[in-house]
C-alpha cells in the first residue's frame, strides 16, 4: 500500500524549500484556470444553458428590415403584424411587445409612495402563454384586458414586487398608481423573467386598435413567434419574405423597401440588438478559445518547470531506486508532490 500521507508531507517540505518554484507554478495555473472558468461560465449562461421558455428552440423574433439602408432590426408596424398573423402558415402563434417605455410609479395599494421611474413593456395578452411562463402570484392578462380603453392592468417583475411592495402575496387584485392612473395588479412574474430587456419592471397590455389607421402604420413593435413543429427557420424566412413582398405591393407608402426580418430567439438575446447578427456570440467563442490557449500556455510553462526541476533531482531519484524503490513508488511520490 502506497503511504500517500507520507508522500504529501514530503512533497510539501520540498515545495517549501523551493518557494519561487511553488509560487510561479501556482500563480500560472491559478490565472489560467480562473480565466477559463470565468469565461466558460459566461458562455454556458449565454450560449449553452436552455432558456426558461417552453420549446425555446422554436421561438423566433421578427422585426422589419430595410436592406437599402443596411438595417435589419427595425420595429414592426402593427398593420403588418396583423397581416403576418393572418397569412403565415409556418408560424403557430405570434404575439407583440412594445419596448422602451418609462413611466412613474407614484402610488401603492395603501396610497402614495415615493415616486420611482420604471421601465415598462406593453405586451399582447397571449405572450406569456406563448412563452410557457406562469406567474408566481396571480395570473397573466386576459384577452378582454388587451383592448383599447381597457388596459389599466399590470404585471409586476419579481424584483419590483419585493422592492416596493414587500413581497405581498395578496397583491393581485390591488391597485397601484402608474403613469398617473390607477392600474390593477393581476400578478407577479417569476424571478429573473424577461422577454428581451432584462431591466423591465412592469408589463401592461398592448391594447392595439385594429381600426386606428394611423397606429397601424407606426412602427413600434417587436414580434415574438413560435414556428410550427417540423418547420425550419429558413422555411419561415422564405414564407415571410413572400408575405412582405405582397404587403409592399398592397401598401407602398408604408412598406416600400421593407421586409420581415426573422431571427432565432436565442440568437437575438445573444446579439443584444447589434445590427450584425451573432457578433456577441462570435466574440464569446473567440474569447473562450483565447483563454483556453492561456490555460494551455500555463500548463506548458509548469511542465517545463517540472522538467527542469526533475533534471536537477536525477541523483536523488537514482539513490532512491538503488535503495529499492520501484518506478511505481517513485512516480507516486512525484505525482503527490
Amino acid at each position: 500500500m502506497v503511504p500517500l500521507g507520507q508522500d504529501f508531507r514530503y512533497g510539501a517540505r520540498l515545495l517549501a524549500k523551493a518557494p519561487s518554484f511553488a509560487v510561479i507554478s501556482v500563480t500560472a495555473l491559478a490565472l489560467g484556470i480562473g480565466a477559463t472558468t470565468a469565461i466558460f461560465s459566461v458562455v454556458d449562461a449565454v450560449l449553452l444553458k436552455p432558456l426558461p421558455f417552453r420549446d425555446e428552440g422554436r421561438l423566433l423574433v421578427i422585426y422589419e428590415k430595410n436592406p437599402a439602408s443596411n438595417r435589419f432590426r427595425l420595429f414592426a408596424a402593427p398593420g403588418n403584424y396583423r397581416a403576418w398573423q393572418a397569412q403565415s402558415h409556418t408560424i403557430e402563434r405570434m404575439e407583440a411587445v412594445q419596448e422602451g417605455l418609462h413611466a412613474n410609479l407614484s402610488g401603492g395599494p395603501v396610497g402614495p409612495i415615493e415616486p420611482e421611474e420604471l421601465r415598462a413593456e406593453r405586451v399582447s395578452a397571449g405572450l406569456f402563454s406563448l412563452l410557457g411562463v406562469q406567474p408566481v402570484v396571480g395570473r397573466t392578462f386576459l384577452s378582454d384586458e388587451d383592448r383599447p380603453g381597457h388596459v389599466n392592468f399590470a404585471l409586476l417583475s419579481h424584483g419590483l414586487w419585493q422592492r416596493r411592495f414587500g413581497a405581498d402575496t395578496g397583491i393581485a387584485g390591488k391597485s397601484i398608481r402608474f403613469r398617473e392612473q390607477l392600474y390593477t395588479v393581476v400578478g407577479v412574474m417569476p424571478p429573473g423573467f424577461a422577454v428581451l430587456d432584462p431591466q423591465v419592471d412592469i408589463w401592461v397590455p398592448l391594447g392595439l386598435n385594429p381600426n386606428d389607421a394611423r397606429a397601424a402604420g407606426s412602427r413600434a413593435l417587436v414580434v415574438i413567434a413560435r414556428m410550427r413543429s417540423g418547420v425550419t427557420i429558413d422555411q419561415v424566412r422564405t414564407e415571410m419574405d413572400a408575405i412582405g413582398a405582397r404587403l409592399e405591393t398592397e401598401n407602398r407608402a408604408l412598406n416600400s423597401g421593407f421586409r420581415p426580418s426573422v431571427f432565432a430567439f436565442r440568437d437575438e438575446l445573444v446579439s443584444f440588438h447589434d445590427e450584425k447578427i451573432g457578433t456577441t456570440k462570435r466574440s464569446l467563442l473567440i474569447l473562450l478559445g483565447a483563454v483556453g490557449f492561456v490555460l494551455l500556455i500555463a500548463c506548458v510553462n509548469v511542465a517545463n518547470l517540472l522538467l527542469a526541476r526533475g533534471a536537477g533531482r536525477q541523483k536523488e531519484i537514482a539513490i532512491r531506486m538503488a535503495l529499492g524503490a520501484t518506478r511505481l513508488r517513485v512516480s507516486a511520490q512525484l505525482l503527490s508532490e
